[in-house]
């Protein structure tokens, strides 16, 4: 095999996040970007998705999550 090569499944990942609530997969080998955190692993890549699948559910971004919420909390508000 190549030393070139990354083996993709055996390979370690984060997750990561970013104020704005947008999550990504990151190799662990490279160095987290400036404004994101890591709130998962280093693990496989299997191990990576499926805390994807399990943790982040609505993958809008923050602000909109809190705009659509906030609409919800006005057309549900009991009418006196």
């Amino acid at each position: 095999m190549d030393n070139d090569v990354v083996d993709v499944e055996s390979s370690n990942y984060l997750v990561v996040a970013n104020e704005a609530g947008e999550h990504s997969l990151w190799s662990d080998f490279a160095e987290v970007p400036p404004g994101w955190h890591v709130v998962h692993g280093p693990a496989v890549r299997a191990a990576a998705l499926e805390y994807f699948e399990r943790h982040i559910t609505d993958t809008r971004i923050k602000g909109l999550r809190d705009r659509t919420t906030a609409s919800r909390r006005v057309l549900t508000a009991p009418s006196f």
